[in-house]
């Protein structure tokens, strides 16, 4: 307790170097935990409220019959159970109120397989979840405490949800998501559901949508559980054993039919586009805290050298060497956990803010405030202790100590100046490797962004409408397709309108079609159905033939994209051939143009294979219609395309007013997803590029403060025979140029070294593009020397008098 105290009050004899230096660890401390936290919540904490996570498998199977028959004709289970959570939020109606959800379709067995009990009230039953069983709902917790004000009398409730009346019968616990990633606002049973859309989900195998998850019996292996899957699978598919899988299939599935994973490679698939990049930012976050570490270090080295002759004291009065280390890394220790816990409440502010901007669709990927994170934070902490306070200790008591007694004049030794260039040129070096980092993925999400995916969407403004959701038929939805295209080009600022079945980004919706005379080709295609402005607006050209006239809603026509067109009519006209949508026996759909290929995202070069038929016509299949009538609106504009938001949002509102809350934003949105590596790394790179470089130009700053302040004797003997302020400035920058180009050096040899790693993530630029480093370099030059005008002010003002007298 006396040493708590001593330490104290040492601390508190020097307040401006204590904050200092808490201030960058608590930066290093703060970075650090936010993405150790990120990582531990992609890569190893379980779901929310899951039970015996270890026992749970996800089972590759995507169909809804496969699903029936792994559950009924398997003992390798304890249970089986099925879920799909669409990809976007659905509309639900309470009384006035239209809200935008997410729903999760699940199975009533999901429940007792996860092992997970409700907040309120209870889940539904096997007997309930069937072909035109009741409707009911169980709220997700945050959609209970959001608009429910989490009132307990909100069972029995009921909901407007895809034309149906729900009925509450209770809420999930808290953050429980499934084994999904995303959060999760509504669970409904997924066969009544389902079966209210169209029965042929519940009976084809061509119908891909469901996952399955299940718990391994007691003693059963996941070899001997997929051996069993793989019997059943094959007996319900007779011809897969008569035929290699195909490779659209294994790509779906993320493996062969059947194969069974553990759930958290499910987990760590579903946030696949997410990880490799957190990985990298995490070491990223961790030369953050090295560089805080250093700089904390070299402000407690100066002040060691400071105080060797009071520790030089202590010693002639009997203090060992042992006691004196102690007390001095016990000062580190407590301003380490200082740091520690501010930078533990910032990294709770980071992590929010990464999770609301950057990740929001793994949102649900919750860090919550625990012993395994608070564990984490004590865990850094300490390491942070142990980097930043032994050297410095040790520098403190090593040596001849009655020296510093004897000697009259305080300086700087050439072992202890040697070790702050250490750490300046260590610092400077972390700093330039993580500013070349944010050049480059800076550069790869402007060259994404600037890529071509066959549309033109820098003016084109976008709403998602769930009118299926909201209960209309595809009739209803269809009657308003002129009501809306005319009200929102009476718009000012809208020149075109595109409305769609399936969004307008392509990939939303797979058809099956046959051509004639092309049986033995592929045939399934990224289906839309549109309406004549859909081409225009997103600016996708027409290559051949012609779009659609408002006059084809009556007939039976089809437009293909290129890539369509040169599959199946290689070096012969596509105009005039015959598509067929569904089987064979389905008529003819007669091609009357070819549009120009789209790309899901940007830097995604893979071929898609797109047909369109007019949106409300004869060639638009009638399950498809019912499932996805109308979803999404596109304009392109002019002038100011917030305001023009703003007007399209409010005459959407004006028609569809039961529809959830519709929103307008602009189209290059739809791509967040996609850019989301790019937009993580340069984004956090650039943050953290920035806190690194503030906390090494901090340590230039204070170091040479420091050495200034301790060579006083030697810079007045200077002025004194005449050196001029141009000599002394020469001879601190000096000092700071060899430091800055040793340490930019050296950063640039370890980016080389290190961006190889990074060459996956990049697009449009290479690890070593020498803008990039020629950049870094000279930014990190130039706020190098800027840093150092200060400290030249203060030994050009040096009054030698003063200084010598000092002495």
């Amino acid at each position: 307790m006396n040493d708590l105290r001593h330490a104290l009050r040492t601390l508190a004899r020097s307040p401006r170097l204590a904050l200092a230096v808490v201030l960058s660890l608590a930066l290093g401390i703060g970075t650090d935990v936010t993405m150790l936290g990120l990582v531990d919540s992609l890569l190893f904490r379980p779901p929310v409220h899951v039970r015996d996570v270890d026992r749970l498998v996800d089972i590759r199977l995507r169909t809804y019959p496969d699903y029936v028959d792994l559950r009924d004709q398997t003992r390798s289970f304890s249970g089986v159970a099925g879920w799909w959570a669409p990809p976007r939020p659905y509309a639900i109606t309470d009384g006035d109120r239209v809200l935008p959800v997410q729903q999760m379709l699940a199975s009533a067995s999901l429940f007792p397989v996860l092992g997970v009990q409700p907040a309120l009230g209870r889940f539904y039953t096997a007997a309930e979840d069937r072909p035109g069983g009741p409707h009911l709902a169980v709220l997700g917790y945050g959609l209970w405490r959001r608009q429910f004000a989490g009132a307990r009398d909100v069972l029995g409730r009921t909901l407007h949800v895809a034309g149906n009346l729900y009925t509450i019968i209770g809420v999930a616990p808290e953050g429980f998501t499934g084994v999904a990633l995303t959060d999760v606002d509504l669970f409904l049973p997924i066969t009544t559901t389902k079966f209210d859309a169209g029965p042929a989900a519940l009976t084809s195998r061509d119908y891909s949508w469901v996952r399955v998850v299940a718990r391994l019996a007691p003693g059963v292996t996941i070899p001997q559980a997929q051996a069993e899957a793989e019997v059943v699978y094959r007996r319900g598919n007779p011809s897969a054993a008569a035929s290699p899988v195909p490779s659209w299939q294994i790509a779906m599935l993320g493996g062969q039919p059947a194969d069974v994973h553990p759930v958290m490679e499910l987990r760590r698939e579903l946030a696949t586009g997410s990880i490799p990049i957190t990985l990298w930012l995490a070491g990223v976050a961790t030369a953050v805290l090295l560089i805080a570490c250093a700089n904390g270090g070299g402000l407690l080295l100066a002040r060691g050298v400071r105080n060797r002759r009071e520790i030089a004291v202590r010693a002639a009065l009997g203090a060992s060497r042992v006691q004196l280390f102690g007390e001095l890394f016990l000062e580190t220790g407590i301003l380490a956990l200082a740091g520690g816990v501010l930078g533990f409440l910032a990294s709770r502010w980071a992590d929010g803010l990464i999770r609301r901007f950057i990740l929001t669709d793994l949102a649900a990927v919750a860090s919550p405030l625990d012993a395994r994170l608070v564990g984490l934070a004590i865990g850094v902490a300490t390491v942070t202790a142990l980097v930043s306070g032994v050297w410095p200790a040790l520098r403190a008591v090593r040596g001849d100590l009655t020296r510093e007694i004897a000697s009259a004049a305080r300086s700087v030794s050439i072992p202890h100046a040697r070790a702050r260039r250490l750490l300046l040129v260590a610092q400077l070096a972390l700093a330039m490797v993580l500013v070349v980092g944010a050049a480059l993925f800076t550069t790869s999400l402007r060259n994404a962004r600037a890529l071509d995916i066959g549309m033109s969407l820098d003016s084109v403004l976008v709403s998602d409408l769930d009118l299926a959701g909201a209960g209309y038929t595809p009739e209803r939805a269809h009657a308003l397709i002129d009501p809306i295209t005319d009200r929102l080009m009476a718009v000012p600022g809208v020149r075109a309108v595109g409305l769609s079945d399936a969004g307008m980004r392509p990939g939303f919706i797979t058809y099956g079609y046959s051509v004639p005379g092309r049986d033995s080709l592929p045939h399934v295609a990224n289906f839309s159905a549109v309406t004549p402005g859909f081409f225009e607006t997103l600016g996708t050209p027409i290559v051949l033939g012609r779009g659609f006239a408002p006059a084809d809603r009556n007939a039976r026509v089809i437009i293909v994209s290129a890539a369509f067109a040169r599959r199946y009519w290689p070096g012969d006209a596509p105009i005039g051939k015959c598509v067929k949508l569904g089987d064979r026996k389905s008529p003819c759909l007669q091609v009357i143009g070819v549009s120009h290929d789209r790309h899901t995202a940007p830097g995604d070069t893979t071929t898609l294979f797109e047909a369109f038929v007019p949106l409300g016509s004869p060639g638009e299949p009638a399950g498809l219609a019912k499932l996805y009538p109308l979803t999404s609106v596109a304009l392109r504009v002019d002038g100011n395309p917030t305001k023009v938001a703003w007007d399209a949002q409010r005459v959407l509102q004006e028609i569809l007013p039961d529809a959830p809350s519709i929103r307008v934003r602009p189209a290059v949105s739809l791509f967040d997803r996609a850019l989301r590596a790019w937009r993580l790394g340069a984004s956090l790179f650039t943050v953290f590029g920035a806190i690194a470089v503030t906390l090494a130009l901090f340590g230039v700053y204070s170091v040479l403060a420091y050495l200034i302040a301790q060579r006083g004797r030697e810079l007045a003997i200077r002025i004194a025979v005449g050196a001029t302020a141009t000599d002394v400035s020469r001879l601190v920058f000096g000092e700071t140029v060899r430091v800055t180009i040793v340490g930019v050096a050296c950063g640039a040899l370890a980016a080389v070294l290190l961006a190889r790693g990074v060459r996956a993530f990049l697009f449009g630029v290479g690890p070593l593009d020498p803008a990039a480093y020629a950049g870094a370099a000279i930014g990190l030059t130039v706020a190098s020397l800027a840093a150092t005008v200060v400290p030249v002010r203060r030994a050009v003002a040096t009054d030698p008098t003063v200084a010598l007298r000092a002495e």
